[in-house]
């Protein structure tokens, strides 16, 4: 059901009736939790960097608490957000997967960044956690060289997202 305003038509003074689709609605729902998703994702991966290059192991410890706690609460609901007002909008779109290569491979690198946080971002910043726990510091070489792999890892992912982007902003291959 598309919701209506008034506005004001500048060139003739007059009001005019502007209608916001369902359409509209989820293009701003799936476009607004993207940005949140990989936006949020881009600065960790900052801020990451920045704490990487630091040699300060505690601010490094400090942001792999942060990241367990931000993972599960915060990234996990967001993208599921988004895929979710993805799907939709596709369905009130009226788009064809079988038409839109873009769409399937974005999907595709949606399920593998889903499923690399699924099973090793999560368990990992856990594991990540409980070394910290006994090394506040992050003195010991094999929990910085953990820290180094998700590290990696996450830029990896980042950048993965990024093509995402690319993909729904010019829809190659169409």
């Amino acid at each position: 059901r598309p919701f209506h305003s008034v506005s004001k038509n500048p060139p003739t003074g007059g009001l005019k009736e502007n209608t916001v689709s369902t359409y509209d609605i989820l293009v701003w729902l799936h476009v607004s939790f993207a940005i949140l998703w990989v936006g949020g994702n881009v600065m960790i991966n900052l801020i990451a960097i920045r704490a990487r290059t630091s040699g300060d192991g505690t601010q490094l410890a400090a942001l792999f608490r942060t990241l367990a706690w931000f993972g599960e609460r915060y990234f996990l609901p967001v993208s599921l957000l988004t895929l979710v007002f993805g799907f939709w909008l596709t369905s009130e779109g009226d788009w064809s997967y079988r038409d839109s290569p873009w769409l399937l491979l974005a999907l595709a690198i949606y399920a593998a960044a889903f499923l690399v946080g699924m099973l090793f971002f999560g368990p990992e910043s856990k594991r990540i956690v409980r070394l910290l726990d006994s090394d506040p510091a992050a003195e010991d070489t094999g929990t910085t060289q953990r820290m180094r792999r998700y590290l990696n890892i996450a830029h990896m992912d980042a950048a993965a997202l990024l093509v995402i982007v690319f993909l729904m902003a010019a829809r190659p291959l169409d």
